[in-house]
């Protein structure tokens, strides 16, 4: 909010339709305000481009979806399970399913999936970690697993996705 505050003061009552976002570029490090304002803005204007928002709900649930998000944020490198978020916010377990379905448009498990494969992505475009160990990383249980998700989400195995990135540079 300090950095962008246009955007910031934007949205701060809505959400977005649309929670998944992939936006890559490695910024210089600089110390310069002027330039870390700019790259904000523009990963925030590339957000923005392509969502709606709605008003933030008010009620009893209004923060679960929020909660459910952070919670998947957080520890989708791990076992990251939807009875576990549940129950770390306080609400039921199929209400939550629900809930962040009707919200999302996805099963919850998709969402923590997409999250893994997006990270996935830039360990494969930038190191040469073994698959293996790759899917480790990033929370997938076995190599299959990790294979299934990557190619639902980008039509690519993850090792053709390598060698397509490294085709690239």
């Amino acid at each position: 909010p300090d950095l962008i505050p246009h955007f910031y003061n934007k949205i701060e009552h809505m959400l977005p339709d649309n929670h998944l976002f992939s936006y890559i570029v490695t910024p210089n490090k600089t110390d310069n305000i002027f330039l870390r304002k700019a790259f904000l803005y523009a990963i925030c204007g590339a957000f923005d481009e392509k969502r709606c928002y709605h008003s933030k709900k008010q009620g009893a649930d209004g923060g679960l979806l929020l909660s459910l998000l952070l919670y998947a944020d957080k520890n989708f490198k791990s076992k990251c399970l939807l009875s576990s978020a549940a129950a770390e916010v306080g609400y039921d377990y199929a209400y939550s399913s629900k809930h962040f379905k009707k919200c999302v448009g996805i099963p919850f498990r998709t969402y923590v999936n997409l999250l893994r494969v997006r990270e996935s992505k830039e360990l494969l475009k930038n190191t040469t970690l073994p698959l293996a160990a790759v899917a480790e990383h990033c929370g997938f249980q076995c190599l299959r697993s990790f294979d299934r998700a990557f190619k639902d989400a980008t039509n690519l195995s993850p090792s053709e996705y390598r060698k397509a990135s490294l085709l690239k540079k």
